[in-house]
């Protein structure tokens, strides 16, 4: 799991923009999850 996390830290600093376009739902989804 740390990796895979790793890998989105280098995705959003290489695609900042992309990476929130296709993260968006899923940090949405961990914030609902309270």
């Amino acid at each position: 799991m740390f990796s895979f996390f790793s890998l989105l830290i280098i995705i959003v600093l290489k695609r900042k923009k992309d990476a929130a376009n296709l993260l968006h739902p899923f940090y949405k989804s961990l914030i609902r999850r309270d």
